[in-house]
């Protein structure tokens, strides 16, 4: 009984026998595991990359080390903005509280007022004060998700079918054809 399964995954039924369930369906239990690898890559990259706090989220977290880096997005304030050479110090609210920047870089001319930033930085707890050293994009990642499901998705989707119709010809193929021993001229 065995050997007649030839397939790599069998299914056992209760009166004894086995049935084939097909090469074809793990494959594509490896391919959803590679898609799940990358997605969770995806995922742990945004989170420690991409994904920025709020202003309140930042206030409102327990201790954290100073040598911490965070992200926090919010909107520059313009009354306190104060200007010197490779330096800016500013307030930047969220929807309910404000911290200070200090911010410390080249493009200090890129921060205006009312303008929705993300800053890099240390929290510093004891001052409530973020010293920042880069700005970064505000993320999107809505847009991009979409973007990529808009390319993954029917990728995915043509190559499922075009599998299922090349195993159906190669079935019809070995169905059709007779084996035919060679002649001896």
């Amino acid at each position: 009984m065995i050997s007649e399964c030839r397939a790599v995954v069998v299914f056992w039924t209760f009166d004894g026998k086995c049935e084939l369930v097909g090469r074809f369906y793990l494959r594509w239990v490896g391919v959803l595991l590679v898609g799940g690898l990358i997605a969770w890559l995806g995922a742990r990259r945004y989170c420690h990359d991409v994904a920025a706090l709020s202003v309140e989220a930042l206030m409102s977290r327990g201790a954290m080390r100073e040598e911490e880096a965070v992200r926090v997005l919010g909107q520059v304030v313009s009354e306190g903005m104060t200007r010197e050479p490779n330096r800016l110090r500013f307030r930047l609210a969220g929807a309910t509280q404000q911290i200070i920047v200090d911010y410390f870089g080249d493009d200090t001319e890129s921060i205006r007022a009312l303008k929705t930033v993300v800053m890099i930085g240390r929290w510093i707890p004891s001052t409530q004060t973020l010293t920042a050293h880069e700005t970064a994009p505000i993320p999107n990642a809505g847009y991009v998700a979409a973007a990529y499901l808009v390319g993954l998705i029917p990728t995915a989707l043509f190559l499922f079918f075009m599998e299922r119709k090349v195993a159906a010809l190669y079935v019809a193929i070995k169905q059709e054809k007779v084996y035919e021993p060679e002649r001896e001229s």
